[in-house]
């Protein structure tokens, strides 16, 4: 069982540090995919995990920080909450 443990443990650690070392707009993208999954808005989503940060982090950081990871989910956030500005119009009204 120790080992399973141990297992589980340094997975979670390498999941934290390859998501620190993820570029944002990539993370953005997975934000809105998880999010349809979830059927919650990508805005809601975020905050979700926000809420849930100590929850989210190893118990071995591995090197990351608990700071870094916070900014990440508040750079997210800012992210998702900005909307996409609408293409502009190619056949505008005559």
């Amino acid at each position: 069982m120790e080992r399973s443990q141990q297992a589980l443990a340094d997975a979670h650690r390498g999941l934290f540090q390859e998501l620190l070392r993820t570029p944002l707009r990539d993370l953005r993208r997975d934000v809105v995919v998880s999010s349809a999954n979830s059927e919650l808005p990508p805005e809601e989503y975020v905050e979700n995990l926000r809420q849930h940060l100590a929850e989210l982090l190893p118990k071995d950081l591995g090197g990351g920080s608990a700071r870094h990871f916070s900014s990440v989910l508040a750079a997210l956030s800012n992210l998702v909450a900005r909307r996409a500005p609408s293409p502009p119009d190619a056949n505008p009204p005559a």
